[in-house]
This record gives structure tokens, C-alpha cells and sequence, in this order.
């Protein structure tokens, strides 16, 4: 009798091992699942994109514009701008930007004179991985002169009329994007600026390359 109540003793001590290492074999697979699910998650939120940005950047434009012994003589003109991106999916996006450049050159035409505003509106398209992204775009918009002849006010003395011209145009071109954090990212653009330029006795297409840079911030 006191073997069988030994042998007794050890097959339950060895079911009460088993039973241990069944809890803690699950206890682990458990914990494994739990960790998959918060990497995924995690994952997921990081390559999630953004549903709304915002962007500073420098922007240069080889345009018409005046110059000493040169009227319309195309150079770059530099200055600053800010953009608007709304993001449906990772593919396609929406976007509005402004750019203003200062500088007025030496002299005005019926076509051109005065500082240089261009805004665009449109969609941007393409594909991005979790930290870069390359897209096309087109964009119609408009640019504008700031004070160019828009009339003879006096023959003798020969003395102008200055106003505002606004001109529709068409910017086309691609983009890459560097995503050095989940929330700034590096842009650059560069394209042809298509723009419809007139006055009263004239009108032409005329194509002006640009280029810009700048930081944009993700929310």
C-alpha cells in the first residue's frame, strides 16, 4: 500500500507540473499575442499619413521682370510662401500655396512691373513609403504684377497709369518629400509655371521654371 500511495504522490505531483507549465505556456503565447497587437498598432499610427499639413518654404521663379537696359528680360526672382495639404489617402492629396517675391525690378511694360504673387489650387498624386514620397502635380492658380502700365495718363510730359495685373496660370511638375519625423518633413518642388500673360494689346503663353524648398508640419 505504501508504494501505490508513493506512486500515487508522484503522478499527481507530476500533473500538478504539467498543469504549471500549461498555464504559463499559455500565459506566454498571451503576451506574445499582446505584443504582436501593439507593434501592428504602433506601426499602423506611424505609417499612418497625416490628415492635414502646413508648409513654410523659399521659392525661386525665372520670370519677366525689368531690368537696367533689359525691359522683360526673364531672371529668377526669389521669395517666400506658405502651403495648405490636405491628405485623403497616401496616394492623393489636395493643396493650396501662396508664394510672394519682393523684389520690384527697375522698370515696368503693359505685361509686366512690381512685385510678384502666384497662389495655386489642386491635387497632388503618387506614392509614399514611411519615409519618403514622390508625386506629380498640377495645379491651376493665377500670378500677378504689381504695378504695371495699364494706361498713358499724359502724353507731354509722357507720364503712365500703374495698376495690378492678374494672370491665370498652370503649375506642373514633381515633388519629393522626406519624412524625418511623424510630424515635420522635408519638401522639395520643381516644375514649369505655365503662365498666360496679356494686357491690353497682347497675349502669350510664356514658361517659367521654378523650383522651392522648405520644412512642412504634419497634424
Amino acid at each position: 500500500m505504501t508504494r501505490f500511495k508513493e506512486l500515487a504522490r508522484i503522478q499527481a505531483a507530476i500533473k500538478r507540473r504539467e498543469k504549471g507549465r500549461g498555464h504559463r505556456m499559455k500565459n506566454g503565447v498571451r503576451l506574445f499575442v499582446f505584443l504582436i497587437v501593439v507593434v501592428v498598432i504602433r506601426t499602423e499610427a506611424q505609417d499612418e499619413v497625416p490628415r492635414i499639413e502646413v508648409g513654410v518654404q523659399y521659392s525661386a521663379i525665372n520670370i519677366l521682370s525689368s531690368r537696367v537696359g533689359c525691359s522683360g528680360c526673364k531672371v529668377y526672382n526669389h521669395g517666400v510662401g506658405g502651403r495648405f495639404i490636405a491628405n485623403f489617402n497616401r496616394a492623393l492629396s489636395f493643396e493650396c500655396e501662396v508664394d510672394f517675391f519682393p523684389d520690384e525690378g527697375v522698370g515696368a511694360s503693359d505685361v509686366e512691373g512690381g512685385r510678384v504673387t502666384a497662389a495655386f489650387f489642386g491635387p497632388k498624386g503618387g506614392y509614399r513609403t514611411r519615409r519618403v514620397g514622390v508625386f506629380g502635380k498640377i495645379r491651376p492658380g493665377f500670378q500677378t504684377y504689381g504695378k504695371v502700365i495699364t494706361s498713358v495718363a499724359s502724353i507731354n510730359p509722357l507720364q503712365f497709369t500703374f495698376g495690378r495685373r492678374v494672370n491665370f496660370a498652370l503649375d506642373m511638375g514633381g515633388v519629393a518629400e522626406y519624412y524625418a519625423t511623424n510630424r515635420i518633413a522635408l519638401r522639395f518642388d520643381i516644375g514649369d509655371t505655365r503662365i498666360r500673360f496679356g494686357s491690353r494689346f497682347t497675349h502669350f503663353w510664356g514658361n517659367n521654371l521654378q523650383f522651392a524648398t522648405g520644412l512642412v508640419f504634419r497634424f
